[in-house]
């Protein structure tokens, strides 16, 4: 019985030192990520976003003006960030049908103008109806506004 509480009693004893040293070798190394984190520069790259997005000729962040289907599309993103490159990419989605109406991608970077400006045009007329335009930065999505496309008759001044 003596030779059990003995062993027990040395087994608890290297335990104790066993975590004990663990424990300062932890402290110890939180202490020197600490020191060498406050050494590394506060200012980190901002990643670029999405921060406007403008549809229509006319460029203003009201409403987009009626469509007709001959209409060029034209779209303005004001962007903000200092990321070195993101893979933008801008696609008009016809939301009768979910298919693709038109798509163009580009790479902006912290240097390029913070208005990017896609235009879409086709030869044939665009479908009538609701469309969304989404804007895409590196595969995910960071904007988007719906769009309509009206027959040339509802688009032209009656006289």
């Amino acid at each position: 019985m003596r030779k059990t509480q003995m062993w027990i009693g040395t087994s608890l004893l290297v335990a104790s030192l066993i975590l004990f040293t663990t424990a300062c070798q932890k402290a110890g190394t939180e202490e020197s990520l600490a020191l060498s984190e406050a050494s590394l520069p506060r200012e980190q790259a901002e990643p670029l976003k999405v921060r406007e997005i403008i549809v229509g000729p006319q460029m203003t962040s009201a409403l987009p003006p009626p469509m007709g289907p001959n209409d060029p599309i034209e779209v303005l993103l004001r962007t903000t960030g200092t990321a070195s490159a993101a893979d933008l990419s801008v696609t008009l989605i016809s939301l009768a049908d979910g298919s693709v109406a038109a798509s163009q991608s580009i790479q902006i970077d912290a240097n390029a103008p913070e208005e990017q400006k896609i235009r879409f045009e086709r030869d044939l007329p665009w479908n009538t109806g609701r469309h969304l335009i989404e804007v895409m930065l590196d595969g995910a999505l960071a904007a988007h506004q719906e769009l309509d496309i009206y027959s040339e008759e509802a688009v032209l001044p009656q006289e």
